[in-house]
């Protein structure tokens, strides 16, 4: 009888905490995500939240060497190369609005041609976040 009264309070301790929403300390917070497959680069993002809410991001990409992905990014692969890197880098400059409205990190929706940016974008929201959990 002892053991089931443990296991229950655990089991509902354990409910209670996964349905406890974050709450996030007022300030700016910097995260960054090293892709380590094919891709290679990073991403970093510098998150600003007040009143517990995120009112700001700046995100980032860099390719494996260390450049930005900016309006030159892929100008050396072609003009198709370079084309589908424009749409990646368009596509990857929705990320911040997005967060901004849903305030989740796991509620943003994948911009078509940012598909790896998606997740690079994400993993380093939840590094910049980890760092302002109250």
């Amino acid at each position: 009888m002892k053991f089931k009264k443990m296991i229950l309070t655990a089991l509902i301790l354990t409910t209670l905490s996964a349905c406890g929403k974050k709450t996030y300390q007022d300030g700016v917070y910097e995260g960054e995500y090293k892709n380590d497959d094919d891709v290679g680069g990073k991403s970093t993002v510098k998150l600003e939240i007040k009143d517990g809410k995120i009112i700001s991001v700046d995100f980032k990409s860099y390719d494996k060497k260390g450049d930005l992905k900016d309006e030159n990014y892929g100008k050396n692969s072609g003009e198709e190369g370079y084309r589908r890197a424009q749409r990646s880098v368009a596509g990857m400059k929705k990320y911040p609005g997005m967060l901004i409205e849903k305030q989740d990190i796991n509620n943003i929706d994948t911009v078509s041609g940012a598909t790896v940016s998606k997740k690079e974008f994400q993993e380093a929201v939840k590094d910049a976040l980890k760092k302002g959990v109250k």
